[in-house]
Formats: structure tokens, C-alpha cells, sequence
């Protein structure tokens, strides 16, 4: 009887100590999953660049109204942007952690989206930053902290620029800049015929996969030993204690 109720505690902790292996495996999954999908920022993207205004895809043309949220998130190699007249929203820490000096923002961008600091699009963003604005005056759909680096650090602002102004005051010419691709950042094609411009991630790739695939390995290994050698621990000084 005195065994049988052993055996039975004994299994209830390995049960126990598995379920508990499988919730911290879960959790890795995603953190790891999260780690290669989210933070890991395109290298591919650097230099100057430009928002294009339209994209071609299968033969079809479509039109770039929208930057999405982190479109450009801790793209630490790019120099300056320019969007081109068209697009019409810039969404949460589109720019946020890049290495941009300046970006021109066209007349036709009224609505920027914050819901505090930390959500402006060019949060975390080098001090040195300038925005120049084509509107004369900050566009009402533009949110309370649009221009924010971070807690009371607004960027500088210039306001009423003309694209050839722009460029000549930060000594630049059109041959200065390139034109965003699928190569360098991604595109979701509308049904409307409108583009939204997307982060490219460069995360995951094979070599990430062959890591995380490993490191899941490895982990669940780990944990069905750590399980399977304290309950044999726990059940050897149970019995201990009965002889005793």
C-alpha cells in the first residue's frame, strides 16, 4: 500500500515537473519567435531613402498611402528619408532607434499616429534629427507627440520646406537618393489598389531557423532531463526518509 503511494506521488510530480518543462518551452517558443520576427532590425536598409510614391506588382500599379507601424524599426543604417507627395500616414515608431539625420515629409502626410512618446515615429531616434515639413503648419492629424525622441525631447522642425530647398540645404541631389524596393523594404498590396509600406525582415533567415530549431532542441532536452533527474531525486529521498 505504503508503495503504491509512493509510485502514485511519484508520478504526480513528474507530471507536474513535464507540465511545468512544456509551459517554459511555450514561453521560450515565443520569446525567441518574437526575438527573430520583431527586434531584429534590416541591415539591407541603408543610405538615403525614398518613399516612392507607387509600385508596380504584376503588371498592376499600386499606390503607397500608408508607412506602417516600425516600417523602418532600429534600421540603424539609414542616412536621410523623403517621402513622396501621395502618402497620407505615417503609423506608430514607423522611424523609431534609426540612424536618420533628416526626413521630408510631404503636404499630402496628415496623420501621424502617438499614443504617447514612446510611440512617436521617431522615438529613440539620433538628437540630431530634423523633420522638415512641406505644410506650413503642423497638421491637425498629427498626434501630441508626433515629433517626439523621447519624454520632453521634441525634434527640431522645419516648417513650409520645398523638396528642392530641403535638398539643397542638406547638400543633396536626386542622385543622392534611392528608391525603395522590395529589396530593401516591403510592400503589402491593397485590394484598393493602395500599397503599405512594411517592414522587411530580414530575421529568420535560414541561419536563424537552424539556431532556433537547435535551441528549442536543446531546451526541451534539457528541461525532460531536469524533470525526469528531480523526480527521481525526490522519489529516492522519500524512500530514504521511510527507512530512516
Amino acid at each position: 500500500m505504503e508503495n503504491l503511494m509512493v509510485n502514485q506521488k511519484k508520478n504526480s510530480f513528474s507530471l507536474f515537473a513535464s507540465a511545468l518543462a512544456c509551459v517554459v518551452f511555450i514561453i521560450f517558443n515565443l520569446l525567441f519567435l518574437e526575438l527573430y520576427t520583431t527586434f531584429v532590425p534590416n541591415s539591407t536598409i541603408s543610405g538615403n531613402i525614398v518613399i516612392v510614391s507607387s509600385v508596380e506588382n504584376n503588371g498592376n500599379t499600386y499606390f503607397v498611402k500608408t508607412i506602417e507601424d516600425e516600417a523602418f524599426y532600429a534600421s540603424s543604417k539609414v542616412n536621410n528619408i523623403v517621402i513622396n507627395s501621395g502618402v497620407e500616414k505615417i503609423g506608430l515608431k514607423a522611424f523609431a532607434g534609426t540612424g536618420i539625420n533628416t526626413i521630408y515629409i510631404p503636404s499630402s502626410v496628415t496623420t501621424i499616429e502617438t499614443e504617447d512618446y514612446n510611440s512617436s515615429p521617431f522615438y529613440a531616434c539620433k538628437m540630431s534629427l530634423v523633420i522638415y515639413l512641406e505644410s506650413a503648419e503642423v497638421p491637425e492629424g498629427f498626434g501630441e507627440y508626433w515629433n517626439y525622441r523621447t519624454y520632453k525631447q521634441p525634434f527640431e522642425v522645419k516648417l513650409g520646406v520645398s523638396y528642392s530647398d530641403y535638398l539643397s540645404e542638406n547638400n543633396l541631389t536626386e542622385e543622392d537618393l534611392v528608391s525603395t524596393d522590395e529589396s530593401q523594404v516591403g510592400y503589402v498590396y491593397n485590394s484598393d489598389g493602395t500599397a503599405t509600406v512594411v517592414r522587411g525582415y530580414e530575421g529568420f533567415s535560414k541561419l536563424n531557423k537552424s539556431v532556433y530549431y537547435l535551441a528549442s532542441f536543446l531546451i526541451e532536452f534539457l528541461f525532460g532531463v531536469a524533470a525526469f533527474v528531480v523526480s527521481k531525486i525526490v522519489f529516492v529521498a522519500k524512500m530514504c526518509k521511510k527507512i530512516l
